[in-house]
């Protein structure tokens, strides 16, 4: 019931498996190194489509380098594998953007699904999904203002089709979630889970309480404790 939860468990993990713990920590930094090159990977993939191969590789060197990302991939914790999946969900999210296609919209589906389970901050995207969609409409508005229309068709089609690619990719990425939770407790209610968070008990008080959720159970758990650490102040924060 507090953010001391997984420490205990831990610890007790690693009692039972004092033989062979020193080869796990090996195998989870291994993995994390791996994200990190995979990191470094992506940000050279963006910047070459947008700059060029030369602002792909100098991108990619600054990345690699950087002392905050050779920190966190060189230990067993959740960061390396969540700026990896943010970054990807929203690489590939353009990329269905400019031309959608089933293919893309699972890819970026499955980077938007990965980075929720990797790390609750990801919950950022959903915001970030919409306001893109929002930029991408009054960009294309602006085109039709000025006579340079982005694809042949009425403007409303247009709004329309960037309205489903949003959609398509948040249930994508729904499906992704439900995935790594095995598909167990689908559907739930907020007044279920909001029993540790001040802002989840207000919320559940609203009427977005009578709604039912398409949010696995244990994941809306986890949010609401690790929104009641914050609250607590149990762990320092910053931004």
């Amino acid at each position: 019931t507090s953010a001391w939860g997984p420490w205990r468990f831990a610890e007790a993990f690693a009692r039972l498996n004092e033989g062979k713990i020193k080869k796990v920590f090996a195998w989870a930094r291994f993995m994390n190194l791996l994200m990190g090159a995979a990191l470094g990977l992506v940000v050279f993939l963006w910047c070459c489509d947008i700059y060029g191969p030369g602002a792909g590789l100098a991108a990619m060197a600054f990345t690699v380098t950087s002392p905050t990302i050779l920190a966190h991939t060189g230990v067993a914790t959740v960061d390396a594998g969540f700026t990896l999946f943010f970054l990807l969900s929203l690489f590939l999210m353009m990329r269905f953007f400019e031309v959608p296609g089933i293919g893309r919209a699972v890819a970026a589906g499955a980077a938007f699904g990965a980075a929720q389970l990797s790390k609750f901050s990801a919950v950022i995207l959903v915001p970030l999904v919409i306001i893109i969609t929002a930029i991408l409409i009054v960009r294309g508005a602006i085109g039709w203002k000025h006579g340079k229309k982005p694809v042949k068709a009425t403007f409303s089609k247009f709004v329309l089709g960037e309205i489903i690619c949003m959609v398509a990719l948040l249930v994508a990425g729904l499906f992704f979630i439900h995935a790594g939770y095995l598909f167990r407790g689908s559907v739930t209610h907020l007044e279920s889970v909001a029993r540790a968070s001040k802002l989840m008990k207000k919320a559940s008080q609203t009427p977005l309480a009578r709604i039912p959720l398409l949010l696995p159970n244990t994941y809306l758990r986890g949010l609401d404790l690790q929104l009641a650490d914050a609250e607590r102040g149990e762990f320092p924060n910053y931004i």
